[in-house]
């Protein structure tokens, strides 16, 4: 091919419930397989078993290992990928079997060595959905963890402010139209606007939240002018406004206040001299023990790393990766 991606002949295996048809397909398969030479993928629901560990329960009692299915298997050189999940993938009451496979056929470990099937959980079917995945899914880094979320933000997230704007003035219009005339149409457009602009305000709360990282305030707390205002109180804490210079001045203009704080911290660590007066700090501080120097020298461990994470507040100030410990201590809240 062009693109220099391998070609993968896929089949969609639906076995049938009459066991003479089912072995119909397994000739048929066993036919095909000679005249394949490239790539070959058969997903879907076998209807049969290879061994009597595919079986756990139920009444009866008979193995229900297909002979036909296992030769098909073996003479065609089929593989089966390796499966995430639950290793049963169709139950009926007590009766629990693993009828839903995926083989493959060729060199598949050279071109997709970390080919896998994700076992997804049963919800209107007894058949648990399959989910082949060609490339396996490696966790990303916090950058471009960080470069992927603003791109959903803007892309599928969109825009909580613009969106409320938008939906209030559609609202405001088709309650104008249904003063002066009655039109279902426009009632039920207008409820399905409002539950829209509920779920905009319900994300304009968390927004507003996040942003005052007011801990004491109630999830379900329907007031986003109170957070709105908890934010500019936090923000007008924070600022500074005035500071002395060394002679003592009160320096209130913001470039100056700037170039005061960078020169202090540039300074502050730059300076060797311990007998500066302004940082007698030599005596004044305990002095450590074996024990303590010896755990400072000492790995870290990953249960020491957990709770440190745990002892943190869910939604105190960004790290430097911009996300909240929430986001590290319960992923589907953060």
């Amino acid at each position: 091919m062009d693109s220099g991606l391998p070609v993968i002949f896929f089949t969609a295996i639906c076995g049938s419930l009459v066991a003479s048809i089912r072995n119909s397909l397994w000739h048929k398969l066993s036919i095909f397989n000679d005249s394949i030479s490239d790539l070959w993928l058969l997903v879907g629901d076998f209807n049969a078993l290879l061994s009597s560990e595919d079986r756990q329960g139920g009444l009866n009692r008979r193995s229900g290992i297909s002979n036909q299915f296992v030769s098909c298997f073996a003479s065609a050189a089929l593989s089966e990928l390796v499966f995430r999940g639950p290793k049963f993938t169709w139950k009926r009451g007590s009766l629990y079997q693993r009828l839903d496979r995926a083989f493959y056929y060729g060199p598949w470990s050279l071109k997709f060595p970390e080919a896998d099937v994700l076992r997804l959980p049963w919800i209107h079917s007894n058949h648990r959905p399959q989910l082949v995945r060609l490339q396996s899914w490696s966790p990303p880094t916090i950058v471009g963890f960080a470069n992927d979320l603003k791109e959903w933000n803007g892309k599928v997230f969109g825009n909580v402010f613009h969106f409320k704007k938008q939906l209030l003035a559609r609202i405001e219009g088709i309650q104008r139209v249904l003063e002066n005339r009655t039109s279902s149409h426009l009632m039920e457009l207008e409820c399905q606007l409002r539950r829209e602009l509920d779920v905009i305000l319900y994300r304009e709360e968390l927004i507003w939240f996040q942003k005052s990282r007011s801990e004491w305030i109630q999830w379900d707390d329907k007031n986003s002018s109170y957070f709105h205002q908890r934010t500019i109180k936090r923000r007008k804490c924070n600022r500074i406004i005035v500071l002395k210079d060394e002679e003592g001045n009160r320096l209130e203009e913001q470039g100056t206040l700037k170039k005061l704080a960078i020169d202090f911290f540039s300074k502050l660590y730059l300076d060797d001299d311990i007998k500066n007066s302004c940082y007698k700090l030599r005596g004044l501080f305990p002095t450590l023990s074996d024990d303590c120097l010896k755990g400072l020298d000492s790995l870290f461990l990953d249960k020491k790393i957990k709770v440190a994470l745990f002892e943190m507040k869910p939604w105190k100030a960004l790290g430097p990766n911009g996300l909240h410990a929430i986001f590290f201590k319960n992923p589907s809240r953060g």
